[in-house]
């Protein structure tokens, strides 16, 4: 996991080469005309969706994208991510999208608020949406998912 401040998101174009066309989106601030949902770019290989939900203190199963990188972008609100060791993820079965769901503790946790991002390697699971200590609020954020 990476977690560090939106305007620093170019540092790692070097790790992964599509968080260029990432940034052209986010740059273009076509998100703040975008509804909820699931949207597609013009490339096949990224794709993004807007979701909006409640943080809650119940626990949550952890994502594991086997080909996926996913970078989430908090827009507003705040929540809990945490990550869990990737050895976890070895032995999972994964659906025909790549994603497996598995329950795990947090080797890490960040406390995400807007002007940052969060970004998940393949292979590496997470969780997101829990709320900070006392502090339920409704978190609005873009997921990018870029196929490796």
């Amino acid at each position: 996991m990476i977690y560090d401040d939106l305007s620093d998101l170019s540092r790692y174009i070097t790790l992964i080469d599509e968080l260029t066309n990432v940034l052209k989106i986010i740059e273009s601030k076509r998100w703040k005309e975008e509804s909820v949902g699931q949207k597609i770019c013009h490339n096949p290989r990224i794709s993004y969706e807007v979701v909006e939900y409640t943080s809650s203190v119940e626990p949550r199963l952890y994502q594991v994208f086997e080909e996926k990188t996913r970078v989430h972008i908090l827009l507003s609100g705040e929540e809990l991510m945490a990550v869990s060791w990737p050895e976890h993820a070895r032995s999972l079965s994964f659906d025909q999208e790549g994603k497996a769901n598995l329950a795990a503790d947090p080797i890490g946790v960040i406390h995400a608020k807007p002007g940052h991002f969060a970004l998940f390697m393949p292979g590496e699971p997470h969780t997101v949406g829990m709320e900070s200590p006392g502090n339920r609020t409704k978190v609005r954020k873009l997921i990018f998912t870029i196929i490796e």
